[in-house]
């Protein structure tokens, strides 16, 4: 870890020393020949958590040096049991990574070769005034160096000095981040939630095209990620993109012919179908690990034995998923589907394709939230399993409507009621889970054959145990789920929401 005594500047490009005699007064540098060049490796989420956060981490040495956007840095051993935040060793590093996504894993993004020298700052005795080791990082792209300065006990005077003049070589003003960004131009931007261009006079037709091309674009972002097996969250952002334009295929009947969206949501169904049972494994994996937290250490030889079983089976679907992904029936069919939706006009259009996008959204919207009522109504407070889950749905494709047709609205208006309807899906989800974790152990119970009588008593005894947590946690989120529920159909929601579907209208 650093010390409170030092201090790190990032400059763009390579920093030359010498530029600094004359920028310290009457004070000279004295500049050690480098050490022999090292690799390191730069480091973040698919998602890019740390750049989004300003943050830069980069492994050297067997060290990670964790940089924020304002100098401040941290460093620790680069020690791990895997890639995760949770895998890293305790350190000032993995604290200022915990704000990273606990189910995305952290991946190489960039490498080279790192040189390491030092300098000092010398009075005119030859004494050493202040220190500083200049790192050096070059990819085949470009070059940044890092410079951590180190203030001596007695010579403030000379720190600053010094830390000026590197300042003026740093250039400031321009963000940490931005100076990394020459070493990795090519570093692809991903996002789940695609900005679309279109506007309140856009046709419906040209919105819904292009919301399931920015869409179809997301889930082939994530092929390779799924097939290299890195992180859970690969599989889970294709199937929610390919979800969504299922649920906009859906809920825009009449933009396309008829026989144009049977074909849509044919190819749509096809491409999910196969994601299903390996998302289920890997939901049972996540699971299993916090069964041991939630049941005594005396029934944890059962939950060793079920989690063995099901990495075994997670581990034979993703082979046969990957295979699958990676094949060139595969590979040809998303390729034309992908051709398709980009080429200008090659979706047939149907009756409604030239309706202006806001006015059809607005109609869309309002049905779709007229049919969640409905079923909060049809449930009332003692509705069913069977009942949440309908309500569930109903609200995920309200939300889907509203957040992929937000560009059509007054954004100040959309948050507040995305915010109440994300909150009741987030609590339905947390009731059915518990749900699915019940069915699911009480499956493997009536389907694994284990090798030995024990090992069955030793299975039934942990999922006993943790059956009836998981109980006792579902009837604490249907509680919460029916309190969020009367929330959505209270007067103030539904005049919230109306003023956002009028607001487009009436400024036309």
């Amino acid at each position: 870890m650093t010390t409170p005594s030092e201090h790190l500047i990032v400059i763009p490009g390579e920093m030359d020393a010498t530029q600094l005699e004359g920028a310290i007064g009457k004070l000279r540098v004295r500049v050690d020949p480098p050490l022999a060049p090292i690799a390191f490796q730069l480091w973040d989420c698919f998602d890019q958590s740390l750049r989004q956060a300003g943050k830069v981490l980069v492994e050297f040495d067997n060290r990670f040096l964790l940089i924020s956007g304002g100098g401040g840095c941290v460093m620790q051993s680069a020690q791990r049991s895997g890639n995760f935040v949770s895998d890293l060793e305790s350190g000032p590093v993995k604290q200022g990574l915990r704000k990273v996504p606990p189910l995305r894993a952290l991946l190489e993004t960039g490498a080279g070769e790192l040189e390491i020298r030092r300098i000092g700052v010398l009075d005119s005795l030859q004494k050493t005034q202040a220190r500083a080791v200049v790192h050096t990082l070059r990819t085949e792209d470009g070059v940044v160096t890092l410079v951590l300065m180190q203030r001596l006990r007695g010579y403030d005077k000379a720190f600053a000095v010094l830390e000026t003049a590197l300042k003026h070589l740093a250039t400031a003003k321009a963000p940490v981040i931005d100076a990394f960004q020459s070493i990795r131009p090519n570093l692809a931007c991903y996002t789940a939630k695609p900005d679309f261009g279109f506007g309140s006079d856009t046709p419906i037709y040209d919105a819904v095209t292009e919301i399931i091309q920015g869409l179809l674009d997301v889930a082939r972002a994530n092929e390779a990620g799924i097939v290299a097996d890195h992180d859970t969250e690969f599989l889970h952002d294709y199937r929610v993109a390919i979800r969504k334009i299922r649920s906009v295929l859906n809920a825009c009947k009449g933009v396309y012919s008829p026989d144009q969206m049977n074909a849509l949501n044919q190819s749509f169904d096809n491409l999910m179908a196969p994601t299903g049972r390996l998302r289920d494994l890997d939901v049972q994996e996540m699971d299993q690990a916090g069964y041991f937290e939630i049941v005594p250490e005396n029934l944890h030889p059962g939950l060793h034995l079920m989690a063995r079983a099901f990495h075994k089976q997670r581990m034979a679907d993703h082979r046969k998923f990957a295979k699958y992904l990676s094949s060139r029936p595969y590979q040809k069919t998303i390729r034309a589907l992908a051709a398709q939706v980009s080429e200008a006009g090659a979706l047939e259009p149907g009756p409604k394709a030239d309706q202006a996008g806001v006015r059809f959204a607005c109609k869309m919207i309002l049905k779709r939230y007229k049919k969640l009522q409905q079923a909060v109504q049809a449930g009332g407070k003692h509705a069913s399993d069977a009942q949440l889950h309908n309500i569930r749905v109903h609200c995920k494709r309200l939300r889907y409507a509203l957040e992929l047709f937000a560009p059509l609205f007054p954004s100040k208006g959309v948050k507040p009621v995305l915010r109440s309807l994300k909150k009741a899906q987030e609590d339905l989800g947390a009731f059915n889970d518990y749900v699915v974790q019940q069915d699911a152990l009480q499956r493997f119970l009536n389907t694994h054959a284990a090798k030995s009588k024990a090992d069955s008593r030793e299975i039934a005894l942990s999922v006993g145990g943790v059956v009836t947590v998981l109980t006792h946690r579902q009837s604490i989120a249907r509680a919460k789920s029916v309190a969020h529920l009367s929330r959505l159909g209270s007067p103030e929601y539904q005049k919230n929401l109306r003023q956002i579907l009028t607001a487009p209208e009436t400024k036309e």
